[in-house]
């Protein structure tokens, strides 16, 4: 056994980040990893969690929910390991995040429900 077999067994499992199988049986390439990542935040850092979120390059969509979580983020990156490093360096050093559940987003079936906030004066 040479040494590339194991790093050609590793991308053959890791394909799926890389892959999005449509209904109809096709599959499309994608160049981004996308997740979505749930925060629990101490909510006194409401606002400042929201804005450096919105900051982050990586950051594709923001929303305040009420639930389990406090604000669900969807968050994308070349690869995951470049995910991981978006998530541990990025998103946890952000004042008055407690926590993260991140859920990997495998297929899209039907576009988003949410519009964006009006601001009613």
């Amino acid at each position: 056994m040479n040494n590339s077999q194991p790093r050609l067994y590793y991308r053959q499992t890791c394909s799926i980040f890389n892959e999005r199988k449509l209904c109809e049986g096709r599959v499309i390439k994608l160049s981004q990893f996308l997740a979505s990542v749930n925060i629990f935040i101490d909510q006194s850092q409401k606002n400042n969690v929201i804005t450096e979120l919105s900051k982050l390059q990586n950051t594709q969509e923001v929303y305040e929910v009420a639930g389990e979580f406090d604000i669900v983020s969807l968050i994308s990156a070349p690869t995951l390991e470049e995910f991981r490093d978006v998530l541990q360096k990025q998103v946890m050093k952000i004042k008055g995040v407690r926590g993260t559940i991140t859920t990997v987003i495998l297929c899209r079936h039907k576009g988003s429900l949410v519009r964006k906030r009006e601001n009613h004066a």
